[in-house]
């Protein structure tokens, strides 16, 4: 019983330190398509990111897991709901979330970002500070 018991618990540490690997700090901060578009109060064209999360206008994005890949760029699949599509009231009742191959690439030491997915590839600038 004391052997099934250590063995249970070694397990269960061992899931604890599986995690997938989030997205590096170099990536973390709000980023919008122009540095006027940053600062203005009315735009849905930015994203915020995380280590585990891309976050839009009416989209979030749960990174599964990142990858390295060449010239500071990563691939990682994220798992996208669209948050205007969500009914609050019926958890049942709002769409699943679509997994989709995403791309990640940083340019000019950081100050640049192209994002890549389903076809598509749009350029961001890092913005300073938080987003309005």
């Amino acid at each position: 019983m004391i052997r099934r018991r250590a063995v249970i618990a070694a397990g269960l540490m061992l899931l604890s330190c599986i995690r997938p690997v989030g997205l590096p700090s170099e990536f973390h901060g709000a980023w919008d398509v122009t540095q006027e578009a940053c600062s203005d109060v009315e735009s849905h064209t930015g994203m915020t990111i995380t280590a585990y999360r891309l976050q839009f206008h009416e989209a979030t994005g749960e990174v599964s897991d990142a990858r390295p890949v060449e010239r500071q760029g990563i691939e990682t699949v994220v798992s996208w709901s669209n948050v205007e599509a969500m009914d609050l009231d019926d958890p049942n009742g709002s769409p699943p979330p679509i997994n989709l191959p995403t791309r990640l690439q940083l340019l000019d030491s950081g100050a640049r970002l192209t994002f890549t997915m389903n076809g598509g590839t749009q350029v961001y600038v890092r913005c300073a500070g938080e987003r309005p």
